[in-house]
């Protein structure tokens, strides 16, 4: 190599670098004197070798982190499961490869990382459809929830499309919560409709809104009778507002009773009749013969 006899220099080193403790120190050999790419050019020939290890082609990937970096997803790709992912993490955080970071995580499952990584540095790392990917296999809920958020500010065009895949991991109550406060519930209507199918009060109440505010009364009409649970208000006198969460069906059934008892009693006590008292009367007539004959008989 002093002399600049690289060709020799890298029939050398491919019978050096086979062994894994040598290989460090030919790379740092090569690396302090300079000579970048023709550390690059032996390791690239050692990974073609029958006895190449994981090592060699770890340091090449290494090598096209730090200097050659539009080479370096393609490495990963292809020898993804011959490389030493952690020290490639360290190598590619440290050098803010932020793309090749979150192909990294995604290849060591380390779903909650990789997703973090796209939407920290969404310029360069992140892809919708690969993000869905991951997203579905996120065990942590919270990140969820920040890329709705994530998803809202950035690419609200594609809430949507997301909402569907994490659909079964969400508390759908929450998240119209998030698109209430960002009032962005029209944004997400088919989704809305979708899980509607849960019967959720916060749903039914969000899909209602939508429906007044289209002005579409058959559609509201069709959610109130198929869907039942929704918060129902009054005023109490004095202006106090009252608000419980009902069963329509039943909250209507118990209106019909209440209000025909008010009818039929007013009426009969209008007229100086008790119901009760009709009802004993009508008793006594209806049984009073039959008694007197049975004692006339006695």
């Amino acid at each position: 190599m002093e002399e600049g006899e690289f060709r020799l220099a890298q029939l050398c080193g491919l019978n050096i670098i086979i062994n894994a403790d040598d290989l460090e120190e030919v790379s740092d050999f090569y690396q302090q004197r300079g000579f970048f790419e023709e550390l690059i050019a032996l390791m690239e020939s050692g990974i073609g070798l029958e006895r190449a290890h994981m090592g060699i082609f770890t340091e090449l990937g290494i090598l096209y982190a730090k200097y050659k970096p539009e080479k370096l997803m393609e490495h990963l790709k292809l020898f993804s499961a011959r490389i030493n992912i952690p020290r490639l993490i360290r190598v590619c955080e440290e050098m803010e490869h932020w793309r090749e970071l979150a192909y990294l995580y995604v290849q060591y499952d380390e779903y909650d990382n990789a997703a973090m990584v796209m939407m920290t540095h969404s310029p360069v790392a992140w892809e919708h459809v690969t993000f869905k990917d991951v997203a579905v296999k996120v065990s942590s809920v919270d990140v969820h929830y920040k890329a709705i958020g994530f998803y809202l500010e950035e690419h609200p065009d594609l809430l949507t499309d997301l909402l569907k895949v994490i659909e079964a991991r969400v508390d759908h109550a929450r998240v119209v919560d998030i698109l209430r406060k960002a009032e962005q519930l029209p944004l997400v209507r088919e989704y809305l409709l979708s899980v509607q199918k849960s019967n959720l009060q916060a749903v039914n109440e969000a899909v209602n809104e939508l429906y007044i505010e289209e002005e579409d009364f058959d559609g509201l009409r069709e959610s109130i009778t198929t869907y039942v649970v929704f918060f129902v208000g009054w005023v109490v006198g004095g202006g106090f507002e009252v608000w419980c969460m009902v069963d329509l069906v039943v909250w209507l059934m118990w209106c019909y009773v209440y209000i025909t008892f008010l009818c039929v009693y007013t009426y009969n006590r209008h007229t100086n009749q008790c119901v009760l008292h009709n009802i004993w009367c009508t008793h006594l007539t209806t049984h009073t013969p039959q008694q007197t004959h049975h004692k006339t008989q006695v």
